[in-house]
């Protein structure tokens, strides 16, 4: 079941989040950085203060499946959903987590899909 939750994000930053993922809607998105994240699949600082002015921050309402909110809401508390889910999308904005849409079937594109979490390319160390 999906529940429209509403969480206290940076409302710039999910604005610009809701414009870049052209695949996947940005609910979407949201619910499998919270698996990944939950997977331990990715990890990200999830700051006691969001250290934002109350004009960046904002009520923004995200449908979610009850089974992915209430898995993170179990590790990190009630009152930290925000704050993870803002981490979440900081780092998916600045590519320290990434979506790779993968077919499964190539006979039965585009309606299977499997999505997997990367991460970033390790930096190559180039001798001097």
């Amino acid at each position: 079941m999906t529940t429209r939750r509403q969480l206290w994000l940076d409302t710039g930053r999910y604005e610009a989040f809701a414009d870049t993922t052209d695949v996947l809607p940005a609910p979407l998105t949201v619910e499998l950085l919270l698996r990944a994240w939950q997977a331990g699949h990715v990890t990200v600082d999830i700051p006691d203060s969001r250290g934002h002015t109350p004009e960046q921050r904002g009520r923004v309402v995200i449908p979610l499946s009850d089974t992915a909110y209430k898995a993170a809401e179990s590790v990190v508390g009630q009152r930290r959903m925000s704050a993870l889910v803002d981490a979440l999308i900081a780092a998916y904005m600045d590519g320290t987590a990434a979506l790779a849409v993968v077919p499964v079937d190539p006979k039965r594109l585009p309606k299977r899909v499997t999505l997997l979490l990367a991460p970033p390319p390790a930096p190559t160390d180039v001798p001097a």
